[in-house]
């Protein structure tokens, strides 16, 4: 049970009333590689900023390249696996693979993921 609890997957931040009531859509990002001057730890932070910090109801895969690009990467494989973990209201959960984009149908649900969370990442 303490694995469980403990793993990133389960986890559900909270630091406000909203956000408590706000479900999240958990991204994991399972294979994404870049090359460049950009460090393995730089490009996970920045990744994991931008999407804790998008207050859309969009995610695209053009943004995280964008993102890296800006950040010194001088290439990004466009062929990268992100899943998306929606939760609803009552904490129910779906499994979506990401496409070229994924928009939220909630407007309270808001795109979150940790460092754990972005294993996938990899400099070549």
């Amino acid at each position: 049970m303490g694995a469980f609890l403990a793993d990133p997957e389960n986890k559900y931040p909270a630091t406000s009333i909203k956000e408590k009531a706000a479900p999240l859509a958990v991204v994991t990002i399972n294979s994404l590689e870049f090359s460049g001057s950009l460090d393995l730890a730089k490009a996970k932070e920045t990744i994991k900023n931008l999407i804790n910090s998008n207050t859309s109801l969009v995610l695209e895969k053009s943004d995280l390249v964008a993102a890296l690009y800006q950040e010194g990467a001088d290439y990004v494989n466009l062929d990268m696996e992100i899943d998306i973990k929606v939760h609803d209201y009552q904490m129910s959960s779906t499994l979506v693979q990401m496409g070229n984009r994924y928009t939220l149908e909630n407007r309270l649900t808001k795109f979150f993921t940790e460092i754990e969370l972005l294993e996938g990442v990899i400099k070549i």
